[in-house]
């Protein structure tokens, strides 16, 4: 069985310019069938309408949804609105049996969310700083929990795309072909790793609303589809600083054994808009 994975974040510009608190990479797991179902399904909802869905765009009215386009902003949520259904029906969820414990029912797909406070992680880079950058520490984390789904379902093949123009993939990639890391986790040395255009992924455009909606959480959006979409039962964990703190030895030990490339210091020089 063929498992797939979407990921998209926010919180850092292609070129390193922080506009976010945090750092937030969602990812979304399924398997082919899943998907495969899911992209028809979705394109039917875009069907005369834009060819793809990038929600600052859209709430924006900017690029495919501005105004000489024909949209508004209600036209933009009755849109976003029939996504968040769609996606709502196609994920997991959390249920209860009797005598047991809460399960999760394994036939959707499993939305993953990992956040990082940008601030608290430099602090904690400070002490340690054999850790890699903050991406990467995102992108990883989030991969491990891929795994996990990956394990449930029994899958024998891995595939994970990456939403174009954000440094998850970069990192993803170099730890797939580096020497030393590949030794470590040979599980990730078959796994197909790829960026994409999110305008033509659907799978990447539902990661992209999940982002949205959680990177905006405290914020307290006023539609129904944005607290529709943050009760959908996902894996989330969020990083501040105590969770930071503390790397294991062994965890230490191997960052300075790799030897990761350098990236460039994020800085806060210039806001762009999120994702």
């Amino acid at each position: 069985m063929l498992i797939k994975t979407y990921f998209d974040g926010c919180g850092i510009s292609p070129n390193g310019v922080i506009n976010e608190e945090y750092i937030t990479l969602t990812a979304l797991t399924g398997t082919e069938d899943q998907w495969e179902f899911f992209n028809q399904e979705w394109m039917k909802i875009l069907a005369d309408k834009p060819y793809y869905l990038h929600v600052t765009d859209a709430l924006s009215l900017r690029d495919g949804f501005a105004v000489e386009h024909g949209w508004t902003k209600p036209k933009v949520i009755a849109l976003i609105t029939e996504c968040v259904n769609f996606l709502k029906d196609m994920c997991a969820v959390e249920a209860k049996r009797e005598g047991a414990n809460k399960i999760i029912d394994l036939e959707g797909l499993r939305p993953s969310v990992v956040r990082i406070h940008i601030e608290d992680f430099a602090k904690a880079q400070a002490e340690h700083p054999d850790l890699n950058s903050i991406t990467d520490v995102c992108t990883f984390q989030s991969i491990d929990d891929c795994w996990r789904w990956h394990f449930y379902k029994k899958g024998d093949g891995f595939e994970m795309y990456f939403d174009q123009g954000e440094p998850f993939y970069g990192h993803a990639v170099e730890r797939q072909r580096h020497g030393r890391h590949a030794k470590d986790y040979r599980r990730l040395t078959s796994v197909l790793i790829e960026e994409v255009n999110m305008r033509t992924c659907p799978g990447i455009q539902a990661a992209d609303l999940f982002t949205w909606a959680v990177s905006h959480a405290e914020a307290s959006a006023p539609w129904p589809w944005y607290r529709e979409l943050l009760a959908i039962h996902r894996d989330e964990q969020i990083f501040h600083y105590a969770d930071l703190l503390h790397p294991s030895a062994e965890t230490l030990t191997k960052l300075k054994r790799y030897k990761f490339s350098k990236r460039k210091p994020l800085n806060r020089k210039a806001q762009e808009p999120g994702s």
